[in-house]
């Protein structure tokens, strides 16, 4: 019987209190996904079509600068979070996946909605208490992006070879 290797990555800020990261099939760690709420507004999975949407519409998250991401180590936030966190609720508030599809291919009136949305529902900034629910969930939607998305350390090694001529 093979002994299961542990998946740890060197990043805080991907790593589940539970200590251990499992691989998972996206639609498994997606299942937790169908919870998630925002002041009583249902939120839908973070699918990858939302993903796409939200990385045209300018989300930070995953590409941290080295001095943003020892902000992060330190205090947990860093900065354009409240823009990632707003982009996120309001696609995942978003049921129709045309209107998903169309903020991929023109970001700027759909950064506009989300910044309605934000606004709304008093997310817009930390300084609102609701704001902080929001970053919470915002922070399980990338965990599970991570858990389903995100490659063992070992996967991600590779050799560059330079190529003769």
């Amino acid at each position: 019987m093979k002994k299961e290797k542990k998946i740890t990555t060197d990043d805080e800020a991907y790593r589940p209190d539970e200590g251990e990261v499992k691989q998972l099939t996206p639609e498994k760690a997606f299942i937790n996904s169908a919870d998630h709420t925002l002041n009583g507004t249902r939120l839908e999975p973070y699918t990858i079509e939302r993903m796409w949407a939200a990385d045209s519409m300018g989300l930070r998250w995953g590409r941290l600068s080295t001095p943003a991401a020892k902000q992060f180590a330190q205090d947990n936030t860093y900065p354009g979070m409240s823009g990632d966190v707003a982009i996120v609720m309001w696609l995942c508030s978003m049921k129709d996946m045309e209107e998903i599809r169309c903020a991929r291919r023109d970001p700027a009136p759909a950064e506009d909605k989300a910044i309605t949305f934000a606004e709304k529902h008093k997310i817009a900034s930390p300084k609102q208490k609701e704001f902080w629910d929001a970053y919470r969930v915002f922070l399980d939607i990338m965990t599970e992006v991570h858990v389903a998305y995100g490659q063992p350390e070992e996967q991600k090694k590779t050799q560059n070879q330079t190529v003769k001529k």
